[in-house]
Order: structure tokens, then C-alpha cells, then sequence
């Protein structure tokens, strides 16, 4: 049984979430129906899972130092932890959507513009690959975890896995969707890659 005070982070958490992403609009409301309906769940999940870790981490921090005589909620640390794993992976399939993963391109930048579009190229299939076989071994291990329990909350340790299959598939997707528009030399949606 999941105790009260993980229900009542959650729901301050998810209505933190509504006024985040109500006041976050006019940067997600862009492109057609589709487009509006996948912004607006990919930042509401965004900003629950930061609210979410925010308000675990700070709780943690109040009941320990300030009332840890009167109170005790050991699940603070594994669900902020569980909101991290998610919020890694989820924050990088958002940027793999819009290709704006960071990229070291000393070598790149001196490349004729033709090789520059191959290397593009052969980098895409290369992450299909990989994200692919994320996917694939993330969906393993996540079923194999299904039947062990977390530590504090009474949930399957297989939550933490299932941010692999899940972000790595929808990571996937997106390359798919990048690469396709890179061989047909469509711009991308996106700012382009970060310079290091």
C-alpha cells in the first residue's frame, strides 16, 4: 500500500505541473494537432518529473534535518531518485526530437559540406543501432525486475528499468524521423546541435 504522504506529493506535484505548463505555453504551442498534443504531453511529463524530484528532495531535506524526531519518510530518497533516472532519459529523447543533443564538432566544422551530410548520416544509423538495442535489452530487464519491490515504496523495481525501453524507443522514433528529414535535406525543427 502506497502511503498517504507519496499521494499527497504527487498530487501537489501534478497540480504544480498544470500551472507550469499552462504558463509554459506560448513556448509549446507550435505545429499542427499533433504536434500541440505531443508538446504538451512531453512538457507537462517533463516538468512533473523536476516538480516531483523538487518537492522529494526538499521534503527529505526538512524531515531530516528539522523534524526527523516527529516524522519519518524514508521513500523521499528513492522516489527522487526513481524521478531522476526518468527525467535523464525523458529530457533526452526531448532533445533527440527537436536534434539538439550536444555535439563536439571541432573535426566536424572542417569538413567539406557534402562529407559533413554523410557523417550526419552514418551518425544517425549508428544511434538507430544503439537507441534500437537500448530499447530491446531496456524491455528485458525491466520485465525480469517486475517481481522485486522497492526498498521504502511498495512498487516494482522495474520502474526504474522501464525508463529504457520506454525513452529509448521514443528516442527511436525521433532519430527515424531526423534522419529521414536529414537524407531529404528538410531543415530540422529544432535550434541545430550545440557546439562544445
Amino acid at each position: 500500500m502506497i502511503e498517504a504522504s507519496v499521494v499527497a506529493l504527487v498530487v501537489l506535484a501534478v497540480l504544480t505541473t498544470v500551472a507550469v505548463t499552462w504558463a509554459l505555453r506560448p513556448r509549446w504551442q507550435h505545429g499542427g494537432p499533433l504536434a500541440l498534443i505531443w508538446n504538451l504531453v512531453e512538457v507537462s511529463f517533463a516538468v512533473f518529473l523536476m516538480m516531483g524530484m523538487l518537492y522529494a528532495a526538499a521534503t527529505q531535506v526538512v524531515v531530516r534535518y528539522w523534524l526527523s524526531q516527529q516524522v519519518s519518510l524514508p521513500w523521499t530518497e528513492e522516489f527522487s531518485r526513481l524521478l531522476l533516472v526518468w527525467a535523464a532519459f525523458w529530457g533526452a529523447a526531448m532533445v533527440q526530437r527537436s536534434d539538439e543533443q550536444i555535439a563536439v564538432t571541432v573535426a566536424f566544422d572542417r569538413l567539406p559540406p557534402r562529407v559533413q551530410h554523410v557523417v550526419r548520416l552514418l551518425g544517425d544509423l549508428l544511434a538507430l543501432g544503439f537507441l534500437a538495442l537500448m530499447a530491446w535489452e531496456g524491455w528485458w530487464l525491466a520485465r525480469l525486475q517486475v517481481n522485486f519491490p522497492m526498498i521504502t515504496l511498495d512498487l516494482p523495481t522495474a520502474l526504474f528499468d522501464y525508463a529504457l525501453p520506454i525513452c529509448g524507443a521514443l528516442m527511436l522514433v525521433h532519430t527515424v524521423v531526423l534522419t529521414v528529414r536529414r537524407a531529404q535535406g528538410r531543415a530540422m525543427r529544432g535550434a541545430p546541435a550545440h557546439e562544445v
